[in-house]
């Protein structure tokens, strides 16, 4: 069938006109993949708004289906992105397209403008975990409390076209991490995992303050997407640099120096997580036990 066959096809073309008129993000390296990305959010999110029911199981997300006949088939699935031949598209960053020595060109016997289409599977694959939640495929990160997809189009439309036009995979994550936190400070943990889950991010200070707060639990029982996440536990213990790990070897403590988070008792990184509400604080269990209590999920009680 003919590419105008498929709404969400003649979206992810009309994105790409708004992306010019606003980010214009340049269409080569990784600005080039976060355009491509940007236009298959786009396009998804308003195939699923206009056609609800193709989408209430919460299990697809494949652009172009429509233009097989049989329905068999489809461009790219942006949850499983490996899943379609043709597209050899990535899902990690660990495995982009550096193109080291090589001009960015287009056509047949090109590179594909440096991994623009290819690469685009890393943005897609955060996309689908934030928006309907689930487990990488290598990385194994689980994203729990996934988004939906109203807050979703809302959170990529206002960061993607707000981005610098040479923009990284990192900086389009930590741009979307800030503007969650103003959006609703409820989804950043989940908005920060599902790019870390790609390798987009570390959880890291240096990337951002926000970063280092996120709780993003792995599953090794992977191949089983339902299974419940395991508890979240302190990494194998190191020296501490707090007095107020004394007696508590194995423990989330609340954190005075950061009110809203608790910290892992061992001081690995990436050990804290966070208030759903940034303008709450962590609650001890008592005045005088700083102990935290953290879910299975990775939610920090609050108060």
């Amino acid at each position: 069938m003919p590419f105008s066959a498929a709404f969400d096809v003649m979206a992810h073309e009309v994105a790409h006109g708004v992306t010019a008129h606003t980010s214009n993000l340049k269409y080569e390296y990784e600005s080039g993949a976060l355009n491509e990305t940007f236009s298959d959010v786009m396009g998804i999110s308003a195939d699923q708004w206009f056609s609800p029911e193709r989408y209430k199981d919460g299990t697809r997300a494949i652009i172009g289906d429509r233009l097989s006949i049989a329905g068999d088939a489809g461009m790219r699935d942006m949850i499983n992105p490996l899943s379609i031949t043709d597209a050899r598209q990535q899902i990690h960053y660990d495995k982009h397209t550096t193109c080291a020595g090589q001009i960015p060109s287009g056509g047949p016997k090109g590179n594909d403008f440096c991994g623009v289409h290819y690469d685009s599977g890393i943005g897609s694959r955060a996309w689908s975990l934030m928006t309907l939640g689930g487990v990488h495929q290598t990385s194994n990160v689980r994203v729990t409390s996934p988004i939906g997809w109203e807050k979703s189009r809302v959170l990529w439309y206002e960061t993607f076209t707000r981005l610098h036009e040479h923009a990284t995979f990192e900086q389009a994550a930590v741009a979307q991490l800030a503007w969650a936190l103003r959006y609703d400070p409820g989804i950043v943990n989940t908005v920060g995992c599902a790019w870390y889950a790609v390798g987009a991010i570390k959880l890291d200070a240096r990337v951002s303050p926000v970063a280092a707060s996120l709780f993003c639990p792995t599953d090794p029982s992977a191949a089983d997407a339902s299974a419940p996440p395991a508890p979240p536990a302190p990494p194998p213990p190191t020296t501490s640099t707090s007095g107020a790990c004394a007696g508590h070897p194995n423990a989330w403590m609340c954190d005075p120096a950061a009110p809203p988070s608790a910290y892992a008792c061992n001081g690995a990184a990436g050990g804290s997580v966070a208030c759903a509400d940034l303008a709450q604080r962590c609650k001890p269990r008592s005045p005088t036990d700083p102990t935290a209590t953290v879910d299975a999920s990775g939610n920090l009680e609050c108060e």
